[in-house]
């Protein structure tokens, strides 16, 4: 239920925030793949008319030290937004309390109900509405809010594949994108307004908005129609680090591109799977894809890199409830340089796992 106390009036229509979420997202339902390069790498020449998009930062876990973005919150002038699937360490609860102390806007949407552990979020609601924080329970339907994502002070985003848990703050395989583009942070408020009072959100219902290119991608919108896209363009190679992959329609899709001569390389957990994905894993593996299970670290990651050059990172499993029903956050873009590192980091993991047993 909503925190009463921060829970606005609502006469269930959209604000007007919400209607140009709508139509931003509208102009998204052609894949990322398919958009210029300008629009998608930094340091590239922009289109007439379009800003060129600023280099995103990546933070590897655990071999990265996640620290800084806790600190971030901690030095918060304004305001910090969270959408988060689960929220448990102590950490991060007390870097929340000490924005709030500091005057700073803190504001929190958490799922009322993470799959598996129902009451796991209960506490740090209650410490954080007694702080005086605006914590609400964010509702979606037949989906969960699984979304992992940080905005501080409208400058910096940060989207995750990692929840504000010990293990995924400390010892799981995860993955960190580090955004300043503007439009995209603008965008990143505005799905977090939405999510705040359930306002509508379908891409139907507005007009394109001309001249929008983003590199972010939300469920349940177009992100199914834009991760498909950018498996059916690879050319080389597809290496996917993944927690949960069962969805039909994207294991078809990796299936074709190995057999058209992609090298697909996957790598899951070597336990703590779904049966679905231990099926999908299974039927992948019997078509000569390079499927891989590693134990340590524990692989929590939703990630890809398409032919060392486009990247996926988020918090969307490839799952049919990932896809089409919950609320998801990630980034899709074109980098290079981090794309070799992305890549690096899989297919090592890769070389420390083991043979996926069918």
């Amino acid at each position: 239920m909503m925190n009463p106390a921060s829970a606005p009036a609502s006469n269930g229509r959209a604000p007007q925030w919400g209607v140009a979420l709508v139509a931003i997202i509208h102009f998204l339902s052609a894949s990322a793949c398919d958009l210029p390069p300008s629009s998608q790498s930094a340091g590239s020449q922009a289109a007439p008319g379009a800003a060129t998009a600023r280099a995103l930062g990546l933070l590897v876990a655990p071999d990265d030290d996640t620290a800084p973005m806790l600190e971030a919150i901690r030095g918060a002038r304004r305001r910090v937004l969270v959408e988060m699937y689960m929220l448990t360490a102590p950490d991060a609860v007390s870097a929340l309390l000490a924005a709030r102390d500091a005057g700073v806007d803190v504001r929190v949407l958490l799922e009322p109900t993470p799959y598996g552990d129902g009451a796991a979020n209960q506490p740090a609601f209650a410490i954080l509405a007694a702080a005086g924080v605006d914590v609400r329970w964010a509702h979606r339907g037949d989906g969960l809010v699984h979304a992992k994502l940080i905005v501080v002070d409208g400058r910096v985003g940060y989207v995750m594949t990692l929840n504000l848990t010990a293990a995924g703050l400390g010892t799981n395989r995860e993955f960190v994108v580090i955004d300043r583009d503007p439009a995209e942070i603008r965008l990143m408020e505005q799905i977090w307004n939405a999510d705040a009072v359930g306002a509508d959100v379908n891409v139907d219902s507005a007009a394109t908005a001309s001249g929008v290119a983003t590199r972010v991608l939300v469920s349940p919108l177009e992100a199914r129609a834009r991760l498909g896209a950018c498996i059916d363009a690879a050319r080389a190679s597809i290496r996917l680090e993944m927690e949960e992959l069962s969805d039909a329609d994207l294991v078809a899709r990796l299936a074709a591109a190995h057999a058209r001569s992609v090298a697909v390389s996957i790598v899951a957990p070597a336990s703590n799977r779904s049966a679905a994905t231990t099926a999908a894993l299974r039927k992948l593996a019997m078509a000569g894809v390079s499927v891989r299970v590693l134990g340590v670290p524990n692989i929590h990651a939703k990630a890809m890199v398409v032919d060392e050059s486009q990247i996926y990172v988020g918090s969307i499993n490839f799952t049919r409830s990932s896809l089409d029903a919950n609320r998801e956050v990630g980034l899709l873009w074109n980098d290079g340089p981090t794309a070799r590192r992305l890549g690096a980091t899989i297919a090592a993991d890769a070389a420390a796992g083991l043979p996926f047993s069918f």
